[in-house]
């Protein structure tokens, strides 16, 4: 079993809000929130890579969880294909991290919602809050990001 990270930055990216999450890597919640870039696409990635770089450095972060977009969903996908793009190149430039992507599948396999059930989103993010109270009546970006940061802490350090 590989040794926990410090801590795991979990995203879940769109072109005008990124939700993230960071979790310690004993699961705790540390710190959520969203930031929506402003501007122009240059302005826009400059924003995204100060976040990424940022957040990565100051929070001593060791692993960083992106979802992994099904762009048939989304229709901004050029911006959004960018933007996911930016964060994987940020990572990438940053010794010691690594990066994981994930489905939302993946999500909803972990908290046992059926594919075609209604409402996943809104399941996922009832999950997130039993387990975080503090998260109840963030956005949807945000418990997204929880959801997939708590898919991976539990994929790569929880023994089944």
């Amino acid at each position: 079993m590989p040794k926990p990270p410090n801590r795991i930055l979990a995203i879940d990216p769109s072109s005008s809000t990124l939700g993230w999450v960071v979790l310690a890597s004993d699961g705790a919640l540390c710190d959520a929130g969203t930031l929506k870039p402003k501007g122009l696409p240059h302005e826009l990635l400059k924003q995204v890579h100060a976040f990424v770089a940022g957040k990565v450095t100051n929070e001593r972060i060791n692993d960083v969880a992106l979802e992994k977009v099904n762009y048939n969903w989304q229709w901004d996908t050029g911006i959004l294909k960018v933007v996911i793009k930016e964060i994987e190149e940020t990572v990438k430039t940053i010794e010691g991290v690594e990066l994981y992507t994930y489905t939302p599948q993946g999500v909803y396999g972990m908290f046992k919602i059926p594919q075609k059930a209604d409402k996943k989103k809104e399941r996922v993010a009832a999950a997130v809050v039993e387990i975080w109270p503090q998260l109840e009546g963030q956005v949807k970006d945000v418990t997204d990001a929880a959801a997939i940061g708590m898919l991976h802490w539990r994929k790569r350090y929880v023994r089944a």
